[in-house]
């Protein structure tokens, strides 16, 4: 199934495109378009030092911090310190570990080695000195990687920890049958056993590894992945190589690889970096990191990534939105109306000027003024010229080839200057919405029509053709339908005493749906029946500004508390009568967007690119 590409526009803050796909993610994103979030003791953690990072089958996140474990269900953290319950002999914990069995591991300082499995907790001996990791082996053995003491194992028949090395340790991983240790000195491994006698080898590359710190393991396929005091190297068939040039000379606190494969570093003093392709992207305080100290990393169940700093904890994941904004080249902030024009761009019009937005890339259009425009609604022309309606200067005209122009104003006959929406009908007229009623544009002629001619109100808030020639038109007082030469008025006032009609979109020449200050009122055409979805649906805003369907059969509805998205079936099935609720999904700040506040009375545009 295609991408679909749906493009949104917001009320106060930003352009933002929505994405989605029916199958799994193909393209990684850049560091600077995933959505960012970040917690701190503000936000409940114990502590801002986030030592390790696990997940258990739960979907519990574990964080360790000096303060104790934090356990974090998605919306609160759950603090598990030293208490007779838990087992601990202190509460700064170094060290979090899930094994196969989903029992947590948790190490730290004193010696302290306990688990939890199914709410029940279990302690170990202590350990001779402060343990910054913990793991099982294959073979079921526990292993611990001691400050300032080396590694050893756990005799459990006898209680009592092996001695494998002496070298302060900091990590261990289990690849290809053996226990590799990362450890004050350099790098060390041993063969896992059956019985209890293990002799541990030393690797070294002649540089990097030559008895210095080695702080962080991780596997990529087949090879070892290894971080220190002298940067980052793989180990691939015996051989030592570095990870990227330039990691030489970072000092490497931990290591992660995704599941794309990338290889996230993390730093003692840089922050974070991704290596992707060989491409070396990096993530610091100045784009949003708590800390550029970072202590520990992990990609959940859910493929986001989790940073432990020593300022907080931080979350990267790929939201449903990207946004852009003046930084990114946009004219202003504040869109109002975007245009998809048939030379593939699209156009982005706002309170300062409109933007043009082509090849994910945006720049803002030169319009010849000296002061910004404000840009209300645009429509494409017959000859592919833009047609800008403005908040003050009626509508000009734009094309790349000619200076802007003036096309129609109030000295041309129209009510307003302020144009809020237009259209064409079938005979090639243009129907301008203006904030003092309708003007229709014909070869020079401008007809007016307003209130006195059977409008419901006159400060018109959307335009519309229908399958039948028909124009339809929001007011501030309900809406209107433009056939044959005569106006009807559609009330919709006995639904939730609606009022507002802010949008339209036609259902394959079925019914007119018509959002408003009340829920989307269905307008059926072979009985003019009316009916409405809102908070009598189960939905959680009532007040929908413009309505766009997708091609998988979802209504997509702009609010000032996100975006709605509802199946159109269902919604036909609770205008009939069928149905009690209409299931519904609402993306908001949570999903990537900058502002939950969207825009209404002008357009909401879905694209397939």
């Amino acid at each position: 199934m295609k991408l679909i590409r749906m493009i949104l526009r917001w009320a106060l803050l930003t352009f933002s495109v929505f994405s989605c796909s029916a199958g799994a993610q193909t393209t990684t994103l850049s560091l600077e378009d995933y959505f960012a979030e970040s917690w701190t003791t503000r936000d409940g953690l114990p502590h801002n030092s986030i030592n390790s990072i696990s997940q258990s089958q739960e979907g519990y996140l574990w964080l360790a911090t000096w303060e104790g474990v934090a356990r974090y269900n998605g919306r609160t953290f759950r603090l598990f310190d030293r208490s007779l319950e838990t087992g601990m002999f202190d509460s700064g914990i170094r060290g979090l570990w899930v094994d196969k069995d989903n029992t947590v591991f948790m190490a730290g300082a004193r010696g302290t080695l306990t688990c939890w499995q199914n709410n029940i907790w279990k302690s170990f001996p202590l350990a001779p000195a402060m343990v910054n990791f913990a793991m099982r082996d294959s073979s079921g053995r526990l292993w611990v990687a001691m400050e300032g003491m080396g590694v050893a194992y756990l005799d459990e028949q006898n209680q009592s920890y092996i001695p494998v090395i002496t070298d302060g340790a900091y990590r261990l991983i289990e690849f290809k049958g053996k226990v590799w240790m990362a450890t004050e000195s350099g790098l060390y491994a041993a063969e896992v056993t059956h019985d209890h006698v293990f002799t541990a080898t030393k690797y070294h590359d002649g540089n990097s590894l030559n008895n210095k710190p080695v702080y962080a393991l991780a596997v990529q396929g087949d090879d070892l992945l290894i971080g220190g005091r002298r940067g980052a190297l793989r180990y691939r068939n015996t051989h030592f190589e570095p990870l990227h040039p330039l990691l030489e000379q970072v000092v490497v606190s931990t290591l992660m690889v995704d599941e794309n494969n990338d290889v996230w570093v993390g730093t003692i003093n840089r922050g974070v970096g991704r290596l992707h392709k060989n491409q070396l992207e990096w993530l610091g305080v100045a784009q949003g990191l708590p800390h550029n100290r970072v202590l520990s990393m992990l990609q959940d169940h859910e493929k986001s990534i989790w940073v432990g700093t020593s300022g907080g904890l931080y979350r990267l994941r790929e939201a449903p939105f990207v946004n852009y904004d003046v930084l990114d080249g946009l004219a202003s902030d504040y869109i109002r109306s975007v245009l998809a024009h048939s030379s593939g761009s699209v156009y982005l019009a706002g309170s300062k000027g409109v933007s043009v937005f082509q090849d994910k890339l945006v720049y803002p259009l030169n319009l010849g003024y000296s002061k910004p425009v404000s840009a209300l609604s645009m429509i494409e022309g017959p000859g592919g010229e833009i047609l800008i309606g403005t908040y003050t200067r009626g509508i000009i005209s734009y094309s790349k080839n000619m200076p802007t122009q003036q096309y129609l104003s109030s000295d041309d006959g129209l009510p307003a200057n302020e144009i809020r929406s237009m259209v064409y009908d079938d005979k090639g007229r243009l129907w301008i919405g203006t904030s003092s009623g309708i003007a229709i544009y014909d070869k020079g002629d401008v007809e007016r029509i307003g209130i006195a001619d059977g409008l419901p109100g006159d400060f018109i808030m959307a335009l519309a053709k229908d399958s039948f020639g028909g124009v339809w038109i929001g007011t501030g007082r309900g809406a209107a339908v433009w056939r044959d030469g005569q106006l009807k008025t559609v009330s919709f006032s006995n639904l939730e005493n609606a009022e507002y009609a802010f949008g339209f979109y036609e259902q394959s020449g079925k019914a007119m749906w018509i959002t408003t200050d009340r829920g989307l009122v269905r307008y059926r055409y072979d009985d003019s029946s009316t009916e409405i979805i809102g908070k009598n649906a189960g939905l959680p805003v009532e007040k929908m500004f413009a309505v766009q369907a997708d091609n998988l059969g979802d209504f997509w509805l702009t609010t000032n508390r996100g975006i709605l998205r509802i199946d159109i079936d269902e919604a036909n099935l609770f205008a009939d009568g069928e149905t009690s609720s209409v299931p519904f999904d609402l993306f908001d700040e949570g999903d990537g967007m900058k502002s939950s506040q969207a825009n209404g009375g002008s357009t909401l545009l879905r694209l397939a690119l």
